[in-house]
């Protein structure tokens, strides 16, 4: 059961340091401002963990044989969702880019 967990967390820190550093490495934030640039990665490396453990303990009450064909394709695509507009946000938020003045520039970056 150790080995399992250890495997669970290991996997979610490697996937999750690498998305914020991808996020990183093409924020808009300028090279030299270090206090933002860590604010931003541990940001988006903090807010993946909850998101991640959220997500495995709403998971671990689904029994698949229990659910429709609906819910299975439902689920996770809220859920990515959910994520995608959380980093959105946080790309905004942190990233120095300002909101967009309209719910379709939104719905366009968020598809982008």
């Amino acid at each position: 059961m150790f080995e399992k967990k250890f495997w669970f967390w290991a996997i979610q820190f490697c996937c999750w340091f690498l998305i914020a550093y991808t996020a990183l490495t093409y924020s808009p934030l300028p090279p030299d401002d270090t206090n933002a640039r860590l604010i931003f990665f541990l940001s988006y490396l903090f807010i993946g963990f909850m998101i991640g453990i959220l997500y495995s303990y709403l998971l671990e009450g689904i029994n698949p044989d229990d659910i429709s064909t609906t819910q299975f394709l439902l689920y996770p695509l809220l859920g990515s969702s959910s994520i995608g507009i959380t980093f959105t946000v946080i790309d905004y938020l942190f990233g120095g880019l300002g909101f967009p003045d309209s719910p379709l520039k939104v719905t366009i970056l968020f598809i982008e």
